[in-house]
């Protein structure tokens, strides 16, 4: 299955919610194959969502004191598999719980860019629609060319 992601230049970034915390499993495909890693994300649940709301309100309302969030959260959520990130070009972010309502493409990057400067983004519901989506021909490269 994970043959299927668009490219080697690819990763899946997917955030599952639990009672025990929140877990980031990072998905990449290389010529040995594919590989799995999972990243506790280290901020409770509960101060999270906190963040990802005054985030998300902050973007909303065009509130210019967004960058300071945005680099927090870059730093929580997808700096932890950064030595993996290294190199991809797409990421692929399938979020869970209240990562659903925040713009992954806003996040700033230590090098004060947004995430979306130094990678093409897109969401999924799970990787089992991904694999579906890629395996009838519908989400392949041809097509997002075209939208």
């Amino acid at each position: 299955m994970m043959a299927d992601l668009p490219d080697r230049d690819a990763a899946v970034l997917e955030y599952v919610s639990s009672d025990s915390g929140i877990r980031l499993f990072v998905i990449t495909n290389s010529a040995d194959g594919a590989t799995v890693r999972v990243y506790p994300i280290a901020v409770p649940a509960a101060q999270l969502s906190d963040q990802v709301t005054r985030f998300a309100r902050q973007i909303a309302t065009r509130d210019l004191g967004f960058r300071a969030l945005a680099a927090t959260l870059h730093r929580e959520l997808i700096e932890p598999a950064s030595e993996l990130l290294r190199g991809k070009k797409t990421l692929v972010i399938v979020p869970d719980s209240v990562l659903w309502t925040l713009p992954f493409q806003a996040l700033e990057t230590p090098r004060g860019r947004d995430l979306i400067e130094d990678h093409a983004l897109f969401y999924t519901p799970s990787p089992t629609v991904l694999h579906a989506m890629l395996a009838s021909g519908r989400g392949s490269r041809s097509e997002t060319a075209r939208c």
